[in-house]
């Protein structure tokens, strides 16, 4: 029989979703390093959570494998040792053990930065401040890094936007969406833009219009973006609270 399973925090769920970029971590050891549907849980229900490190017996996990977990079939140790793997490839990135696909992925991110960096300092002539890598003001050291964001001055009003970039072979679907706002929304930006090499499939655009994510499709070959790009996603600012500074 399996056992209950205690409630967690918002907070603390938040916290693991995006510290898992929404991938499980299981799926992860067999070569799956996709978005998954699925769900927070505890590794060890017999474990009480440390005080200074509530996330320390949490795991992401897919439908299937939170189901493995709950009837017995995935051991602790094994569970605790795929999450820290994937954790440590989320840290590194491709920089380590790198193959094709995660070379291409990581070069067009940097062709994105690249071309965002040179068409928002065009645009606003010296009032914007660009981060890239992971450098954006975000609110602590634990923030989810994003590759690239700005902060905006206008007529003395700051905006805050981040941006992230996904080199796919397919649409870009809800979930990889639903990932990107929250980080959005946990760094409390002012406005997100995701950029794909592809397309969107309709429930993701659906979702970023409701969400008032930007949507840019950037090819490897492109020289520079679209004239009015910048400063149509930033006129269609959508979040209300002010974005949060360092």
């Amino acid at each position: 029989m399996a056992k209950k399973r205690g409630t967690i925090p918002e907070n603390v769920l938040e916290r693991v979703l995006l510290d898992s970029r929404r991938r499980c971590c299981i799926c992860y050891q067999s070569g799956n390093d996709q978005v998954r549907e699925g769900k927070v849980t505890h590794i060890d229900p017999q474990t009480t959570p440390a005080a200074s490190d509530p996330v320390d017996n949490l795991v992401f996990l897919c439908e299937q494998h939170h189901h493995e977990l709950e009837t017995g079939r995935i051991s602790t140790d094994r569970l605790r040792e795929a999450r820290e793997q994937l954790y440590r490839a989320l840290r590194e990135g491709p920089f380590i053990g790198a193959g094709e696909e995660e070379a291409a992925s990581y070069q067009y991110e940097r062709h994105v930065c690249a071309l965002l960096t040179a068409a928002f300092e065009r645009t606003f002539n010296g009032q914007v401040a660009i981060h890239e890598e992971g450098s954006s003001p975000g609110p602590t050291s634990t923030s989810p890094d994003v590759p690239f964001s700005a902060d905006v001055t206008i007529a003395g009003i700051h905006i805050w936007l981040v941006a992230d970039a996904k080199y796919a072979e397919r649409n870009i679907g809800l979930n990889d969406l639903r990932a990107f706002a929250g980080v959005v929304h946990y760094l409390k930006a002012n406005k997100g833009i995701f950029v794909t090499n592809t397309g969107f499939s309709e429930s993701a655009v659906q979702f970023a219009n409701a969400e008032g994510i930007a949507l840019a499709i950037i090819k490897r070959e492109d020289r520079e973006l679209q004239p009015g790009f910048v400063s149509d996603a930033v006129a269609r600012v959508q979040r209300a609270e002010p974005a949060r500074r360092m």
